[in-house]
């Protein structure tokens, strides 16, 4: 009798070294690990901040792993605050693990329904609208399917 297993695929991450300085977001469907700098929104699959990493920007991921620094929200199913973690920003998540050590001056926020997933939203762009608002732009939450 022939059993059928799932082929899972297994995603080897773009790697960003500690040399690199990106200005600009990153939109990817795979997974990115960051050692260095970026200046710019993160919207991917799984996001892996390594210790000294710095992101000025937003992170809508299913998995976000952060021992860097994150100066911007965070909207990820899963999310794991390594010892030296620094987020100075909102997070919105289903589940959170924060180490002792990790520094977060901000909102964590669960998701009200399980079925809710971080690409709606991405679409729905909450982050886009609260950073208008800071600067007195008004605008309206737009729903694309």
């Amino acid at each position: 009798m022939r059993k059928n297993f799932r082929k899972i695929k297994t995603i080897a991450p773009s790697i960003l070294t500690s040399e690199m300085h990106i200005f600009g977001d990153i939109v990817g469907d795979g997974a990115i690990e960051i050692a260095g700098r970026i200046d710019g929104d993160i919207r991917c699959l799984s996001v892996k901040l390594q210790p000294g990493s710095v992101l000025s920007g937003n992170i809508t991921a299913e998995k976000a792993e952060i021992h860097g620094e994150v100066k911007g929200d965070i909207i990820a199913k899963s999310i794991s605050c390594g010892s030296t973690a620094k987020i100075v920003g909102d997070i919105m998540h289903h589940r959170i693990h924060i180490e002792d050590g990790a520094y977060i001056d901000g909102n964590c926020k669960k998701f009200i329904q399980e079925d809710t997933e971080p690409k709606r939203l991405t679409v729905v762009k909450l982050i886009e609208d609260k950073q208008e608002k800071k600067e007195g732009k008004v605008r309206r939450l737009r729903r694309v399917s």
